[in-house]
């Protein structure tokens, strides 16, 4: 390979850091469903001419469907990541999303009979110290009663992640239970995603064309966010192909950090330090828990 597996994982994290900064900067005049779905039918465009190179003999329907439900799932997610984002800090939905680690812990504690080690349970409780630092504010306003709306959106990022975490278990059984090839897996999911999602944005819209809004707006910035997803999906990929994929994960989880730079510099969102040590700890109970 042209490149060891640390530079990959690194080039995937800053490239999901730069998509998370255009990501916010394009919801502040585009609705979060016409936005997920741009995204998504770009995606799966990028994605269709690799489908001609996959061994469909090899893949049962069982194993179809269940990445049809992985499509889906993730699809659902992202939309509501991309409504949270038209409120909240790129910076702090970054680092609620880097908790992920945490739930599928639990989720795999609970639902695959994993047990966890003193490190592991550690790293959740690093987690959570993570999360009550960066949401200080939002719990003085809870209890000053002063923008609880924010605390809907944030919901959202939880069941986003939850969804994640769901999602990540099915990964695994995919990717190993039945050997499927992680970028024959990434292609799938995303002419999938693309699939389902049109299907329901045409749908809603009743064949409005309000849903191809943003190709129109914001073209360029689009095919930007598309495409740079896209490349940290095969980045990440072939970081996974070179070492344990834990590892993989792990220097990933540093696509926060960089998130929360990019925004304060482009962005000038505030409370830069907080969101630091906050995403700082966070990381660190991500790396324990893999």
């Amino acid at each position: 390979m042209l490149f060891p597996w640390y530079v990959y994982a690194l080039a995937a994290a800053f490239v999901v850091a730069v998509a998370s900064v255009l990501e916010k900067k394009i919801l502040t005049d585009e609705q979060p469903v016409h936005f997920s779905f741009a995204i998504t039918v770009v995606a799966g465009l990028l994605s269709f001419p690799f489908l001609f190179f996959i061994p469909w003999e090899t893949l049962s329907p069982y194993e179809l469907s269940l990445i049809g439900v992985v499509s889906a799932a993730s699809a659902c997610a992202f939309w509501l990541v991309a409504k949270a984002t038209k409120v909240l800090d790129a910076g702090e939905i970054s680092a609620l999303l880097a908790t992920t680690p945490a739930a599928i812990a639990v989720f795999a504690f609970l639902f695959l009979n994993e047990a966890l080690t003193p490190l592991q349970t550690g790293g959740i409780f690093l987690v959570i110290a993570g999360l009550l630092i960066l949401e200080l504010p939002h719990l003085a306003q809870m209890f000053r009663r002063k923008k609880l709306g924010e605390l809907f959106f944030m919901g959202l990022i939880g069941i986003a992640v939850l969804v994640y975490a769901g999602t990540s278990l099915i990964d695994r059984v995919a990717l190993t239970t039945f050997g499927i090839d992680p970028f024959h897996f990434i292609v799938l999911t995303q002419s999938m995603g693309m699939l389902i999602f049109a299907f329901v944005e045409l749908t809603v819209s009743r064949g409005s064309l309000a849903a191809f809004g943003p190709f129109v707006r914001s073209p360029i910035k689009v095919l930007s966010v598309a495409i740079l997803l896209f490349l940290a999906r095969v980045f990440y990929a072939q970081a996974v192909a070179l070492v344990y994929a834990a590892l993989a994960a792990a220097l990933k989880r540093t696509g926060t950090i960089f998130t929360i730079l990019l925004s304060g510099a482009f962005l000038k969102e505030k409370g830069l330090a907080r969101k630091l040590a906050a995403a700082t700890a966070i990381v660190l109970g991500a790396i324990a828990l893999i």
